[in-house]
Order: C-alpha cells, then structure tokens, then sequence
C-alpha cells in the first residue's frame, strides 16, 4: 500500500476543456456585388413526375370546385298544405325514396320548420332527395 500512496496523494490534472463559443476578431467581410450567380435548377425524371401529378391534381380540383359553383341550387318544388294535411303527408307523398323521419327533417330544414306544425294553404319547398 505505500507504494500507492504517493501516487494517490498526488492531485490529478483534470481535463482541459474546449470553449464552445470563441471570438473571432478577422472576420471577411461580405461581397458587396448585387447580382447573385446564375443557378441552373435541374429536375430528375421523378420530380417532374411529381411536379406532373401536382399541377393535375391541382387542376382536377380545381375544375370540380368550378363545376359545383356553377350548377348552383338545385331545383326544388312548391307545395301548399291542403286542409287536414300534415307535414308527414306530404314528406310521404312527395319524398316516398326517404324514410318517414328523414324526410321530415329535409322539410323542416328546406322551410326554416322548428316544429312539424303546417297550416292549411302554408306553401312548402320540397328539396331535392
């Protein structure tokens, strides 16, 4: 053990560390020219097709938003209550394709409806199905 005991007693020297952030005092200084270099920009044959893919899909959507704009509404028709007649007649008459209730509620939405309340002579918007 004495033999160790010099070198234990000894204070180790630790590592020196590296500055993460140092001063740089010459610093070049930027060029001053206003045009910048000409950069040719190259496509590979998988970025036109995606560039080809894009500007369809682009496209595609773009004609289907058209055409949904420019059809519009579609057409309803005007109905008016008989006497005796409830609204679930005439969503059983004129929507015979909807169930009962869904056809009820397609009216009651067409016709700003908060109840199933009509009024004889009350004229109704049938939408379309």
């Amino acid at each position: 053990m004495s033999a160790l005991a010099p070198v234990l007693d000894q204070p180790q020297a630790l590592p020196r560390r590296r500055r993460h952030l140092a001063l740089v005092s010459d610093v070049p200084a930027r060029p001053t020219s206003t045009t910048l270099p000409a950069v040719a920009v190259r496509l590979t044959a998988r970025g036109r097709r995606a560039l080809l893919v894009t500007v369809l899909a682009i496209a595609i959507l773009g004609g289907m938003a058209v055409s949904a704009w420019a059809s519009g509404p579609t057409a309803s028709e005007d109905v008016t209550v008989r006497p005796g007649q409830t609204l679930s007649d005439v969503a059983r008459e004129r929507l015979p394709e909807l169930p009962l209730s869904a056809a009820i509620a397609h009216l009651q939405l067409a016709n700003d409806l908060n109840s199933a309340q009509v009024s004889t002579g009350q004229r109704l918007q049938i939408p379309a199905p």
